[in-house]
């Protein structure tokens, strides 16, 4: 994954609060904080235009460059979205070291359409995502599996993922991805209509004793 650059400015005791983030938001700045790693935690303000564009090409390791000269090497953990506006309000960042691995989840994207649906077969992916442990370098932006040769019977399973050298997980190797199993048949019962017992049973004699 490449590391992206981030320009951010700190914010003061006296910037902070719902008053001042609002304004903060209005001047086309987003909310962020970054922590960890045993130092104290800082508040700042990113460039909403900018730092989006990072959150769309699926950037999550960043060197911040502070306005005071210095520099955080870190993590994008989470994000606040405002789902009306579809515009991000707050931004958390881990402080990381790049020399030393890490962990994250990578998203699984499946490409194509597997053959086994042309033979009525159904497409299940269990794991849509996956726990990874690497360098922040070596971290993927993305797995994309291509799924058009999966026939009926056939399956992925995390062993056949594409992690890319130096990048390993602690997933059962044996876990099944994805798979092309045969639909189920559903069986349909047909119901006798009203009356028909008793008409079967009309006309009989009782037995006798």
């Amino acid at each position: 994954m490449k590391i992206a650059n981030l320009e951010a400015k700190l914010r003061g005791e006296n910037q902070l609060g719902k008053r001042q983030n609002r304004l903060l938001r209005a001047a086309g700045y987003i909310p962020a904080v970054v922590y960890g790693r045993s130092k104290e935690g800082r508040n700042l303000a990113l460039d909403e235009k900018s730092f989006t564009s990072h959150v769309w090409s699926r950037h999550k390791v960043f060197e911040l460059k502070l306005d005071d000269g210095s520099k955080e090497e870190t993590f994008l953990k989470d994000l606040q979205w405002d789902e009306l506006e579809d515009r991000i309000l707050h931004a958390d960042f881990i402080r990381i070291a790049l020399d030393e691995p890490m962990r994250s989840t990578v998203q699984i994207q499946f490409v194509g359409t597997p053959v086994g649906l042309s033979k009525d077969g159904a497409f299940d992916a269990p794991i849509q995502e996956i726990e990874v442990e690497c360098l922040p370098k070596d971290l993927p932006e993305l797995l994309r599996l291509v799924v058009n040769d999966l026939d009926v019977g056939d399956s992925i399973r995390v062993k056949d993922l594409p992690l890319g050298e130096g990048v390993k997980t602690l997933v059962d190797p044996e876990e099944i991805v994805c798979q092309v199993r045969v639909k189920k048949v559903r069986k349909e019962t047909v119901e006798e209509p009203e009356g028909a017992a008793e008409a079967e049973g009309e006309g009989e004699a009782p037995s006798e004793g």
